[in-house]
């Protein structure tokens, strides 16, 4: 699959993003391939570019806030993509995917003015906001494209989530691990520690800025929960020691799709803390096997 990168954004002396106009079919497995290499070699290009632009020409990245669509006239807003989130008096960033550009630019926006919600923001984030301003950090999308373009993820409403879950296993991740292996560059250079959620079997590197952010469906058995959060309701513990059983294999991770077909016992957030008060057994069977040391 070919993409056309506009001469512009090769000769222009201040930095411009790689706007992708051509259908992204992901139908087969060899196709999404071809896509995850495109926006994988072109990530890490315009990754660089900034990086450098840090070091001899910050004057290149202005224009780039929070508080514009700095992608250029004419793009609707429903665009995914590859962006950065720069910080440029510490000179650091931090790399994501999204399915839609704008509502994560909003709510990263949101995460650094707000007082209430800085507790959602990366450690590190945190720590140069603590010695900085909000406006040290900018937003610069890398590589974006309009989602009526994508094609083979189903249902449009859906479309927004696969593409961010197809950028963040199959594009972010790959650039991240790059990234941490280069002799040359410093991992310290970024935000990411890890990647697409603590938890998340093969996360090594990066994940989102919003440490608060949704969590995954998990399952045991024949019971399926909508988060780590409705275990922890269910069975009268913190989350960390749902956490903890997680990562020793008791419980196993669902995507969206996957909890939304669970034909098993599927429990809510709204509901999880009454969800066994007609079922006393059940719930001491359970507690037994996954948390018995709980009272």
């Amino acid at each position: 699959m070919q993409y056309k990168i506009n001469k512009n954004n090769m000769d222009n002396k201040s930095f411009t993003s790689i706007r992708y106009n051509n259908p992204l079919d992901f139908s087969t497995a060899e196709q999404q391939s071809s896509i995850a290499r495109t926006l994988i070699e072109y990530g890490r290009k315009k990754t660089y570019e900034v990086i450098n632009l840090l070091k001899t020409n910050p004057q290149a990245l202005e224009g780039f806030t929070f508080e514009k669509a700095p992608w250029g006239k004419g793009v609707v807003t429903l665009t995914g993509g590859l962006y950065l989130i720069v910080n440029t008096r510490t000179k650091r960033i931090y790399l994501g995917g999204s399915g839609d550009l704008a509502q994560r630019k909003g709510e990263h926006k949101q995460n650094f003015i707000k007082a209430q919600r800085q507790d959602k923001l990366n450690s590190l984030m945190r720590e140069d906001l603590a010695h900085g301003q909000v406006n040290d950090f900018v937003f610069i999308p890398l590589v974006f494209f309009e989602l009526k373009n994508v094609q083979g993820f189903g249902a449009t409403s859906s479309i927004k989530r696969k593409v961010s879950q197809f950028l963040d296993l199959y594009v972010e991740k790959v650039l991240l691990e790059q990234f941490f292996n280069e002799k040359n560059l410093d991992p310290s250079l970024f935000y990411n520690q890890k990647t697409i959620g603590a938890f998340q079997v093969g996360n090594n590197y990066g994940g989102t800025p919003q440490s608060g952010s949704k969590d995954k469906a998990i399952r045991f058995e024949n019971y399926a929960w909508e988060s780590i959060s409705a275990v922890a309701k269910c069975f009268s513990v913190d989350r960390k020691s749902v956490r903890n059983k997680l990562e020793k294999g008791f419980f196993s991770q669902m995507t969206e799709d996957e909890f939304e077909d669970f034909n098993g016992n599927k429990i809510f957030n709204s509901n999880a803390s009454i969800y066994f008060n007609n079922n006393l057994e059940d719930l001491q069977n359970l507690r037994k096997k996954l948390f018995p040391r709980a009272k």
